[in-house]
């Protein structure tokens, strides 16, 4: 692989531990991080195998998770769901203000809608209504200082055999 800021070659990967900045509190273990073999560069890459796959089931665990949801979880569920602001708040039955008021911390989401987001992530696969009643009776409970870890090497690779690569900054690249 290349670095794609010089054109260098990149080293071999190696396995690492790093945050998964789309969601908040969430490391994924096991990932492949490329290092540009040019000194002057500096820059690192991360391989992400089937990252649809790896967004549906960290968004899973964010829905499942005990506690209150911040607005950047929140933000990150509803991209999870393909929903726009709009959507969202259609939905919801709110206003789109609100759901960016929600989003951006100067609301509080109101419980019942925080429930309802949570059923629309978990239930977009089938689920039974006990696990739904169980997973929403815990959105009362503390949520716990240790992030969310996720282990990239039990996710199932691309169905399509696609890859997509991505720098801990945030840029994307397709990888061949």
């Amino acid at each position: 692989m290349n670095c794609v800021v010089c054109g260098e070659r990149t080293r071999p990967p190696s396995l690492e531990t790093v945050p998964y900045r789309a969601a908040p509190g969430v490391k994924l273990e096991g990932v492949a991080v490329y290092h540009c073999s040019n000194p002057k560069c500096g820059e690192s890459f991360t391989e992400y195998p089937n990252l649809a796959g790896l967004e549906a089931q960290i968004a899973e665990r964010v829905a499942r998770r005990p506690g209150r949801l911040d607005g950047r979880s929140l933000r990150f569920l509803r991209r999870a769901l393909d929903w726009s602001g709009q959507d969202m708040a259609r939905h919801l039955g709110v206003q789109a203000e609100t759901v960016s008021r929600w989003e951006n911390g100067a609301l509080t989401m109101a419980e019942p809608s925080e429930r309802l987001l949570r059923l629309c992530v978990l239930y977009r696969g089938s689920h039974s209504m006990a696990d739904l009643e169980t997973q929403l009776a815990r959105t009362g409970e503390a949520a716990p200082d240790a992030p969310l870890v996720v282990d990239l090497r039990a996710l199932a690779p691309a169905s399509n055999g696609g890859r997509i690569a991505a720098n801990p900054a945030a840029h994307l690249a397709l990888v061949a």
